[in-house]
């Protein structure tokens, strides 16, 4: 029996250019780490000098006529003016990005300051700006799709300057994916991570009862990470994780944390973010107890009475029993009969949100228009606002997950019972209703001036339609080979703008 290693089959001519190809791949690899190892070293140098605020200030007060940036953020824009074109030089990617992700600071968008910082911090090429004393406390926003939280900047307070260092890392992540500039993207991971582990290390000590630390500046930091990495690595679980994050501070710190109008709103749009990462995911959360849907400030908040935030109180008293779906227990026909009538009874109040929306618009929720994203429907909606579009797409996706559990549920039902008085197909078909529904309102936040709109709007209906779609498919339930192939090119379509799906099916 021959022994040692066999031989790579081939001529030796072919073997030997197999040795070159190796040896030339294992001294690029060592190149590339000794790059790495440089960067991260000279990275940590510029640590010792901390990121003073002040320049940052500096860029703002002393701000020449805007000089073209690499970056685009539209905050606040008029939506005539900002078309989200995709930029010829950038990934696609990018230009989804600002819809979820933009800051300001002292009255104009962050990155004009930051990027300007960064520069000086990051490019041999740029002189150093000048140093200006700065004021010690300045007001800083962050929006994230339809949710816009801010805080008072305390320049003084560690946790001020782990945000500052989590922003100049998603800064960087955008500017090195532009540029294509491997440097720069090495740079933002080395920040992004250094960010991370302060933010680890004050969120023990607040665990650990330090109350001088600021939760909402700690919220705003993992917001921050979320959106890097999507920017970064397009991963929306990634993104999920950081969310469950704020929702972890939020809950430490109770409802009788929410003292304030501003952690109130920013409690209001942290629950529109998460939740089709709940829904979806089918994942408990402490927004579903009692003590989280009603607050005796409730009334007395505008905000709380939108129409997003009331359909959303009635759709997480239902996300118990869609969790609940999934998990391996042998329901009783009782217990199965009475999770039948809570969920009858959340579609109830959900038919009754959705009159009441009507009748707000005087009957027209909606107008039908010809649909360009054809295949599926000839009509698409065209919505009078576009926070009814919001609200009602999100409110498609909740009758989608409601339908289905009752249908869910019905079959159990059977299984126990063959003879019970339940019928499980008006069901099904309640639940095609609404992903046909859902799939109609998606093209009205890619089209004319508001195709600015949250990106997590846009996708959960689609991810919900689709999902219903392929389990129907599967169970052989019902012929819905045409709503499938369209969710898919839709999915392959927004991918190609720059908005990948929740998941691929």
């Amino acid at each position: 029996m021959p022994i040692g290693r066999p031989r790579i089959p081939g001529t030796e001519e072919e073997r030997a250019g197999a040795r070159r190809a190796k040896v030339r791949a294992n001294v690029q690899a060592f190149r590339r780490r000794q790059r790495e190892k440089k960067l991260a070293k000279d990275a940590v140098i510029r640590q010792t000098n901390e990121f003073d605020s002040d320049v940052v200030l500096e860029a703002e007060t002393n701000r020449q006529p805007e000089p073209e940036s690499p970056v685009t953020l539209p905050f606040e824009s008029d939506p005539r003016d900002d078309a989200f074109v995709v930029s010829k030089d950038g990934e696609p990617w990018l230009w989804a990005i600002p819809s979820e992700l933009g800051a300001k600071l002292n009255g104009t968008t962050y990155q004009d300051a930051l990027i300007k910082a960064l520069q000086d911090r990051y490019l041999p090429s740029q002189t150093n700006l000048p140093r200006i004393q700065y004021e010690p406390k300045k007001r800083f926003s962050i929006c994230c799709s339809t949710w816009i939280t801010s805080t008072t900047l305390d320049m003084g307070k560690p946790e001020c300057k782990v945000l500052m260092q989590a922003l100049l890392a998603a800064s960087l992540a955008i500017i090195g994916r532009e540029r294509k500039d491997e440097e720069m993207t090495l740079h933002a991971a080395y920040v992004q991570t250094e960010a991370l582990q302060k933010l680890r290390f004050a969120l023990t000590k607040y665990s650990e009862g330090d109350r001088s630390i600021c939760p909402t500046m700690l919220s705003l930091t993992s917001l921050t990470c979320a959106m890097s990495e999507l920017i970064a690595n397009q991963s929306w679980d990634n993104f999920n994780r950081h969310l469950l994050g704020v929702g972890a501070l939020l809950f430490h710190g109770g409802p009788e944390g929410l003292s304030s109008e501003s952690a109130q709103e920013h409690f209001y749009g942290y629950r529109v973010t998460q939740a089709p990462f709940l829904f979806m995911n089918r994942q408990r959360a402490f927004l579903s107890n009692p003590e989280w849907l009603e607050f005796p400030w409730k009334k007395d908040l505008e905000l709380a009475q939108r129409p997003l935030h009331t359909m959303l109180d009635i759709a997480f008293t239902i996300l118990p029993e869609i969790v609940k779906q999934d998990m391996p227990k042998r329901w009783s026909l009782s217990c199965l009969q009475g999770r039948l009538e809570r969920a009858k009874r959340v579609a109830h109040e959900l038919t009754e949100w959705e009159d009441d929306l009507r009748s707000q618009h005087r009957g027209v929720l909606y107008k039908q228009r010809p649909a360009t994203w054809g295949g599926l429907d000839d009509y698409c909606f065209e919505f009078p606002l576009l926070s009814t579009g919001v609200a009602f797409s999100m409110y498609t996706a909740v009758r989608v997950h409601v339908a289905a559990l009752m249908a869910a549920v019905v079959n159990d039902i059977l299984i126990r019972d063959p003879n019970a008085d339940v019928e499980r197909k008006p069901a099904v078909l309640e639940a095609l209703r609404w992903s046909r529904l859902a799939c109609q309102c998606l093209e009205f936040f890619h089209k004319g001036q508001v195709e600015f709109a949250g990106r997590i709007v846009t996708l959960w209906p689609l991810e919900t339609a689709w999902e219903f779609f392929m389990r129907s498919q599967a169970d052989g339930v019902l012929n819905v080979s045409r709503e499938v192939a369209w969710c898919r090119g839709i999915a392959e379509k927004l991918s190609n703008m720059g908005i990948p799906p929740f998941q691929w099916r």
